[in-house]
């Protein structure tokens, strides 16, 4: 690994799951306002950003 933040470290380090803190990191419904707060203090805490649009994985493709 090389070293940067992952959402899965986000979420071991909260106590929820990656798709809790995906809601958080999108502003989607259904994550309390209480619980949106303990993630982003997390987030803050361990330094996450988002991958640069480059380093994104491109489209699918079946």
């Amino acid at each position: 690994m090389d070293g940067k933040t992952t959402i899965s470290d986000v979420a071991r380090a909260a106590g929820v799951g990656v798709g809790t803190v995906s809601r958080v990191i999108n502003g989607a419904p259904g994550v309390s306002r209480a619980m949106a707060q303990r993630v982003q203090a997390v987030i803050a805490r361990l330094g996450w950003q988002p991958a640069a649009p480059e380093q994104r994985p491109g489209p699918r493709r079946r």
